[in-house]
């Protein structure tokens, strides 16, 4: 990745984490050892001397330590969680492009009776739903040409963990009716490329009709999982070591898989501008 950034023109703009930032059981405290372990003494390339932002995974919920990744972002000049959930804006003169940050954990029941983690407190963090009307209000106030959003889970999986039946029930409705550039997701451990078109309008918004959901699972930063599964909306995977890129321009988006020994992309996929 360093050497990607590094022979880019112009250099790369900021980093992306999907979550599962820190293992097992996210850090303790903003000064926890594996920030200079996992992050700031392994990160050290010149080209990766930018904004790094993140959003939270399920390891990160582990004993409800998900604050101090919040926290740190007030002591590192690269590190930029500003929330559990929250947008940054790129403008450029011609377009602009919003990634939306989302915290899926919480929405997923399973994770309420799971070991490690506090059930009364995950419930509590969305007991009303206000993250998804966040989520539908921030999408319908936004005037850039891209936006895309980025959450731990995926909706959809082929590989070890499969569909996110929760994510299907609330949050891909909110996708399509507000018709997002695409979802960035993590948490198994490959690279994948998803997508569906659904052709009917919402009843909420009849004017969004054939939306394609591009979803992006890109998880394969550290330790790797080679199991797939046949799955009606898989076009590409990448069962190893690896990560995606995106790059811009004023009518489109061209998202690339990258391996960690490949010079030229090995799949790529080209996204058109919200009109």
């Amino acid at each position: 990745m360093a050497a990607y950034c590094a022979k880019t023109h112009p250099s790369c703009e900021a980093v992306i984490s999907s979550g599962d930032n820190f293992y097992d059981s996210g850090v303790t405290s903003v000064n926890d050892k594996q920030w200079r372990e996992s992050f700031e003494d392994v990160y050290t390339a010149p080209s990766l001397q930018v904004p790094w932002h993140a959003c939270l995974g399920n390891h990160d919920h582990q004993y409800n330590r998900w604050k101090h990744q919040i926290e740190y972002s007030s002591t590192s000049s690269r590190w930029k969680m500003l929330d559990r959930y929250y947008f940054v804006d790129f403008d450029y003169s011609t377009f602009r492009i919003r990634y939306i940050f989302i915290d899926t954990t919480p929405l997923i029941k399973s994770y309420q009776t799971r070991f490690g983690f506090d059930g009364d407190a995950l419930r509590a963090l969305d007991s009303s739903g206000e993250q998804m009307r966040w989520l539908n209000q921030t999408l319908r106030g936004s005037s850039a040409q891209f936006n895309i959003v980025v959450g731990h889970h995926p909706v959809y999986s082929a590989s070890k963990h499969g569909d996110t039946d929760e994510l299907t029930d609330i949050l891909l409705p909110v996708l399509n009716d507000n018709n997002v550039t695409a979802y960035i997701s993590g948490h198994d451990h490959n690279l994948q490329y998803l997508t569906r078109t659904f052709p009917e309008s919402s009843p909420s918004s009849p004017s969004v009709s054939n939306h394609t959901l591009h979803q992006f699972v890109t998880g394969a930063g550290s330790k790797t999982d080679s199991y797939m599964k046949n799955h009606p909306h898989l076009y590409y995977d990448l069962p190893s070591n690896g990560f995606i890129s995106m790059s811009f321009n004023s009518s489109s988006v061209t998202v690339e898989f990258r391996g960690v020994d490949s010079n030229e992309p090995l799949y790529d996929v080209r996204i058109p501008a919200i009109l």
